[in-house]
């Protein structure tokens, strides 16, 4: 599990380990050439203004960089086009942050607000503070990463048309040590407000997952899901379910003090084989079912 203790000595290492020349990016500035800049110093931070950039290519970000905006209404990145809007320079990144900034994208096949993957060198160190990320296809999608931390963020209203069950708000695959933190996962026209697979070591607590065209939050084929003090209403789904892609259950599981309503197709689900602990939550008022666990999920206090 992430911890305060880890992301102490992430930025510890950062601090440390780099030069940390600061460069302010002025409204019309070149926020691409000053990341570039920050890479090949070793590492720093990129300070945005208060102020729409409207850029014309997929930004590229490189370890031990902070991308730093005024604040999430106030420093605002735009596209012009059909791609990425912030994307990983190369794969493997080291202590990446990203805070303060909104991203606006487009609800397209190809643009993603966030893309952090790796398909063989692992990211370490990813994290995502009080951003807002909205319009794009995908939202944030997160691939081969350990140490991630997203908090007080809002990736909402993401989605793309035809395809529905695919593009989500939220996607975290093939992670370890993930941590999802007072977050807005609302409004997905297409997919879930989070959506993660073959992952190990995810929680998700003090978030909400409302209104999106499928899930609100599911996990498949991953290893420790906890779900904490959320709120899980209105989706066209299931509100909170654990299943399966290729015959490995998600468990074990912890599942306590959600809220999980008027969900369309049915609340809180979890298939056979599934192990851990699902209790105090309240599911009322969803289509189909309320619960359906099996034996093997010890059960308690839900209503």
């Amino acid at each position: 599990m992430y911890t305060r203790f880890a992301a102490l000595f992430a930025l510890l290492s950062f601090c440390s380990t780099t030069r940390a020349i600061e460069l302010a990016v002025p409204a019309d500035g070149d926020i691409q050439a000053a990341l570039s800049a920050v890479a090949s110093s070793g590492g720093g931070t990129v300070t945005l203004a208060a102020a729409t950039y409207t850029i014309p290519d997929s930004l590229l970000i490189g370890s031990k960089t902070l991308l730093r905006g005024q604040g999430r209404d106030s420093t605002i990145i735009t596209i012009t086009g059909d791609f990425p809007v912030l994307k990983q320079a190369k794969e493997g990144l080291r202590n990446v942050s990203i805070e303060r900034l909104k991203i606006v994208g487009k609800p397209t096949k190809h643009c993603y607000g966030i893309l952090i993957e790796a398909y063989t060198d692992w990211h370490e160190d990813i994290t995502l503070r009080e951003v807002d990320v909205t319009e794009a296809g995908m939202g944030v999608h997160i691939k081969r990463a350990r140490h991630v931390l997203i908090e007080n963020s809002r990736i909402h209203a993401n989605g793309a048309a035809g395809l529905e069950r695919y593009y989500h708000n939220l996607y975290i695959r093939s992670c370890e040590s993930v941590r999802i933190a007072g977050c807005t996962l609302d409004d997905s026209t297409s997919g879930n407000g989070l959506n993660v697979s073959y992952c190990k070591d995810v929680v998700v607590e003090r978030t909400s997952a409302r209104d999106n065209n499928f899930r609100g939050m599911r996990a498949a084929e991953s290893e420790g899901f906890s779900v904490i003090d959320c709120i899980i209403t209105g989706n066209g789904g299931t509100g909170l379910i654990a299943n399966q892609e290729k015959g490995n259950v998600t468990k074990p599981l912890d599942w306590r003090g959600n809220v999980v309503s008027e969900n369309r197709d049915g609340g809180i689900r979890v298939l056979d084989g599934a192990t851990g602990r699902v209790s105090g939550n309240v599911a009322r008022d969803n289509l189909n079912f309320d619960y359906r666990l099996p034996d093997t999920v010890k059960q308690s206090g839900n209503s």
